[in-house]
């Protein structure tokens, strides 16, 4: 019950902070946090937030309460099948459907050359690589499922590199959205 109310109670820090004082929308240019406010809306600085906390929060003491692993796994579970849910397909022209496929297809090659290409660079085992190209295609969530396919031991593995995606594909992800908004 302990990592649960942490998890709840940082969950609602990170989202008062976001939206509220880094991005309520009523700030003045002479507000220190006005050139923040600018650069993400507010549901981009939740999620910069959550990610930086949890980072941090990974390299305090709080990583060994007892049950967190456990609860961690039903999270991750339970975070899966709201993805799913939360899909709506209403919104897709199937006109342009065979662009998005190609685009699809496109991305995945390019993904594929440049994993083979990091494999025989640093000579990299095909589970490693498989559980690296899940946690770039599917973050956090599913890379440590699929490491404990493979290996129980592989879990932790898993987990820092879909964390570690996830942190610098965010970031990263935000930042050249923004720059393509601006051209």
């Amino acid at each position: 019950m302990i990592t649960l109310g942490l998890g709840l109670a940082v969950a609602g820090a990170v989202m008062v902070l976001g939206k509220r004082y880094v991005n309520p929308g009523n700030l003045t240019d002479d507000n220190i946090l006005s050139r923040l406010r600018g650069f993400f809306s507010a549901s981009g600085w939740v999620v910069i937030l959550a990610t930086i906390s949890g980072i941090i929060g990974s390299m305090t003491p709080l990583k060994s309460v007892m049950g967190s692993d456990h609860a961690g796994s039903v999270l991750l579970y339970v975070v899966v099948g709201l993805i799913a849910t939360s899909t709506d397909f209403s919104t897709i022209d199937f006109g342009d459907a065979a662009f998005y496929i190609l685009a699809g297809f496109l991305i995945l090659a390019f993904h594929l050359v440049v994993l083979l290409i990091m494999a025989k660079v640093f000579r990299l085992d095909l589970y490693i690589c498989d559980i690296a190209s899940q946690a770039n295609i599917g973050g956090s969530v599913s890379a440590p499922i699929l490491a404990g396919t493979y290996n129980m031991a592989l879990v932790p593995a898993g987990l820092m590199m879909g964390i570690f995606g996830s942190a610098i594909g965010t970031v990263s992800a935000l930042m050249l959205a923004k720059i393509l908004m601006t051209l």
